[in-house]
């Protein structure tokens, strides 16, 4: 057995304002920005996938300037 699992359960990316990273990519997902800042540095944005098809990706920068990628392996 492996002690590490095969697996991303949780993605953290550093951010300089919370509460402004928290309404951006609550707007790009087209998510309510109304759930509740954990430990004064946390927000879980809820994901269920990526709906890429076709072996499409695309990337983006955040105004923090973290650059993201998104596809579907």
């Amino acid at each position: 057995m492996n002690p590490i699992l095969n697996q991303v359960g949780t993605v953290f990316i550093p951010v300089s304002n919370i509460e402004e990273a928290r309404k951006w990519y609550c707007d790009i997902l087209g998510l309510s920005a109304d759930g509740e800042i954990l430990f004064g540095h946390l927000y879980i944005v809820p994901m269920n996938g990526t709906e890429i098809e076709h072996n499409h990706w695309f990337n983006f920068k955040d105004p923090d300037g973290n650059y993201l990628m998104v596809c579907k392996c």
